[in-house]
């Protein structure tokens, strides 16, 4: 007999013919990262290949970057990001740059009605529809009902016009006001308006500090403190006097709080993570 450890039954003893050893997967787990750079010099270029290749090779992959030169004609090279995100439905962080996005109002509800794993987003220099509002994909994330709101920690937005009307900066800020999980938030805007829009979002904005996980539990811990809180009362075992409140407390300490990150940069400058 062997003791087995099993959630809200704690310590039982099993046969030992009644435990199999986990088998591993001899198939390759692929692609995991991939960046594609189109060639600007190219007359011809055009973006109609690209889901037919990420259909073959997107099912493991957890980064995408997608680039075309911002001197670039755009027209040609439209893309739809819950096209991408269907073909590859494990990505977590997804960079485009200098592409023209034509879904961006969609991608809430996408997010909510599909398995998705996205959790980093990078818009640079993009062109958009005029009916593919900015605004609509931010206001979801004043929902936390909505898995986009719950689900994204960084965001960067950058028109490649760089023009930020006055009706997205007043839906961002009011994004940043209502969520609580966004972690890094940054904008580019035109040099003119970068004092503006930098004293808007990074001043007048309260600081927001939000719970992040640094490192998570094994899940032979998280299954020992589950046994441990629904286990029947044992009075001689110490553990099993530990209350939720106590439990809370442990966990709290695996979240620290984290200051949200706000930042603004001039669209004539490249922008780098940790620059500001």
């Amino acid at each position: 007999m062997v003791d087995v450890l099993v959630p809200r039954y704690g310590v039982q003893s099993i046969h030992r013919s009644k435990i199999r050893e986990e088998g591993s997967s001899r198939l390759s787990a692929g692609i995991s990262c991939l960046v594609l750079r189109f060639d600007a010099d190219d007359e011809d270029v055009s973006t109609s290949a690209l889901i037919p290749l990420l259909k073959v090779v997107g099912k493991n992959l957890k980064q995408l970057t997608i680039l075309l030169d911002v001197e670039s004609e755009v027209d040609s090279c439209r893309i739809e990001l819950c096209d991408i995100l269907r073909a590859c439905p494990r990505l977590e962080v997804l960079k485009i740059q200098g592409l023209h996005v034509t879904d961006i109002s969609q991608l809430s509800g996408y997010m909510d009605n599909n398995d998705c794993a996205l959790s980093v987003l990078e818009f640079n220099k993009i062109e958009r529809d005029s009916d593919d509002k900015i605004e609509d994909f931010l206001k979801a994330f004043e929902d936390s009902s909505k898995r986009v709101s719950q689900q994204l920690r960084e965001l960067l937005i950058e028109p490649r016009n760089s023009a930020i009307s006055s009706t997205l900066q007043h839906r961002v800020q009011k994004m940043l006001e209502a969520n609580r999980t966004l972690g890094l938030f940054v904008l580019g805007v035109s040099p003119k308006h970068h004092s503006a829009y930098e004293r808007a979002l990074t001043q007048a904005l309260p600081t927001v500090y939000l719970p992040v996980v640094h490192k998570s539990f094994p899940l032979r811990s998280k299954l020992g403190f589950i046994s441990v809180v629904h286990a029947p009362c044992n009075g001689s075992h110490a553990l099993s006097r530990l209350d939720s409140r106590a439990l809370s407390s442990i966990f709290r300490f695996a979240a620290l709080p984290q200051k949200r990150a706000v930042h603004v940069f001039r669209s004539d400058r490249a922008y780098e993570s940790g620059s500001e």
